[in-house]
């Protein structure tokens, strides 16, 4: 069944290019065949010419009765000596044309004349064929690069919707792991507190616990509201501070953080850090890109967060430690329900770096994942650069 959808396109292909070579064929064909209809409609105005200027040149010279009574009813023929079929040209006009001698013996002075077509009007129906084996060279050419790319197209349709399906299994079995998670912490402390034997200190270390589980159930939620609201363009007209945003989001991912033991630590450079966007929209964005880090940080690693002036934008990069991103998997990390064979034990619906990709995006700004090369840490190191336009202004 895997290789069923390239099958059926191969066979779709030669079909279609078949089809179109053989109306090439039959059209080049149907010109010659009008072609040779032309010359031979020629030669019988030809012999028509003939018998007419037989019948006028018994009253008057053969050249005379040519150019007063026949030749003015055959612009396209003309009258020649039979000695005069020198030229290429004549030559091949001399095969349609009627000679004098098909209709009076050898003594007559009809016997040395024939009448042919005109060079002119070989020449115009040769053109003509050719002008049309031209245009159907080109259509065929043209249909059948139209039919390669409208297939190439269809095959990429198709290997989008398989590479969707796949996403969305991935995206089932993470999110029924992200979803079920948190919902089966909450039970079974909802049930330890519920036999009431438990002190007052553990208790508190219970509903804090079930606090961060709800607050990891909001976030997944969230994620699939924001995927499924896709179509709704943020509004990038408020004024949001990025240092003030990124410090509370830092203070809302400490607990977390905590839990790992990871070392957490923030770089601010420029005065201006003011930038026109969805606070929201950007909230989200930054808070995925710090889930991330945390998610594939190892216990005890270290999370680098770096804010940055330039020239007209402000630059964002959060790095952390860890095996890094295997080159394979480089090229999709931002693909929605994308989850790396490596990452199936650490949760996670697929959608958070895509998600914060759109909003990059929506803001005119990018995000993008630095190579080992641009990396400015460690190889070790996996490092995300967030871009957006800044205001012009400071606020």
């Amino acid at each position: 069944m895997r290789f069923l959808p390239k099958t059926i396109l191969l066979i779709l292909v030669a079909l279609c290019i078949g089809q179109v070579v053989w109306w090439v064929f039959f059209a080049l064909s149907e010109t010659g065949r009008t072609a040779q209809e032309k010359r031979e409609i020629l030669r019988g105005r030809c012999y028509q010419a003939l018998v007419l200027l037989h019948r006028f040149s018994q009253q008057k010279n053969i050249e005379k009765a040519w150019n007063q009574d026949v030749g003015p009813q055959f612009p396209d023929l003309e009258l020649r000596r039979s000695r005069t079929l020198e030229k290429a040209a004549d030559l091949n006009a001399s095969k349609l044309a009627s000679k004098g001698g098909e209709l009076v013996g050898p003594k007559d002075p009809l016997a040395q004349f024939l009448i042919q077509p005109r060079v002119s009007a070989l020449s115009t129906i040769l053109e003509e064929t050719h002008r049309k084996r031209r245009m159907f060279y080109w259509e065929g050419g043209t249909l059948t690069t139209l039919v390669i790319l409208g297939v190439l197209l269809l095959y990429r349709t198709l290997q989008n919707d398989i590479e969707i399906r796949k996403g969305h299994q991935r995206f089932l079995a993470g999110a029924t792991h992200e979803l079920k998670t948190p919902l089966s912490s909450l039970k079974l402390a909802l049930e330890t507190l519920k036999t009431g034997t438990i002190s007052k200190e553990r208790a508190e270390v219970f509903y804090g616990n079930m606090l961060l589980e709800v607050e990891r159930l909001q976030n997944q939620i969230e994620n699939l509201l924001k995927t499924a609201s896709l179509q709704k363009r943020p509004d990038t007209k408020q004024k949001v501070n990025l240092v003030r945003l990124l410090e509370e989001i830092v203070n809302e991912q400490r607990v977390r953080y905590a839990e790992k033991a990871l070392d957490l630590s923030c770089e601010i450079k420029g005065r201006n850090t003011w930038v026109l966007g969805d606070e929201a929209a950007l909230h989200q964005c930054l808070t995925n890109l710090l889930d991330n880090a945390r998610l594939y940080s190892p216990k005890g690693g270290k999370v680098r967060l770096k804010l940055e002036e330039q020239k007209n934008n402000l630059s964002f990069q959060i790095s952390n430690t860890g095996g890094g991103i295997p080159e394979e998997d480089r090229d999709r990390v931002f693909d929605r329900f994308f989850r790396g064979k490596d990452t199936q034990e650490t949760g996670g619906s697929g959608l958070g770096l895509f998600l914060a990709k759109r909003v990059a995006l929506d803001h005119g700004g990018q995000l993008v994942l630095l190579s080992n090369r641009e990396n400015a840490i460690e190889e070790s190191w996996t490092t995300f650069s967030l871009h957006l336009p800044k205001m012009r202004n400071e606020a």
